[in-house]
């Protein structure tokens, strides 16, 4: 049996996309609720536009409870953003 290259990429490609689909679809199941215990408490260091980039990212995975920056209009601007600090972190 000849295979040609027009075949062979059109095997691979699909056997590229049934291998990164199936992790998906069988993790994708629905998951349960995630009780405030398990997520990290988180507190941030430098507010600035890092910091303040780097927070939003981390923000993904925890929730923040503090915020610290030498500068008082960096903090202000971290503790009250609705994806950090949301009011509620210490300053």
């Amino acid at each position: 049996m000849t295979s040609s290259r027009r075949s062979f990429l059109t095997n691979s490609a699909a056997a590229a996309a049934a291998v990164t689909t199936v992790p998906y679809f069988s993790t994708s199941a629905k998951a349960k609720p995630q009780s405030a215990n398990d997520r990290f408490k988180i507190g941030c260091i430098g507010t600035g536009s890092m910091g303040t980039g780097d927070a939003h990212g981390h923000a993904n995975f925890g929730d923040i409870v503090a915020v610290c920056d030498v500068d008082f209009d960096h903090m202000y601007r971290a503790k009250y953003d609705p994806k950090i600090g949301k009011g509620k972190a210490e300053a």
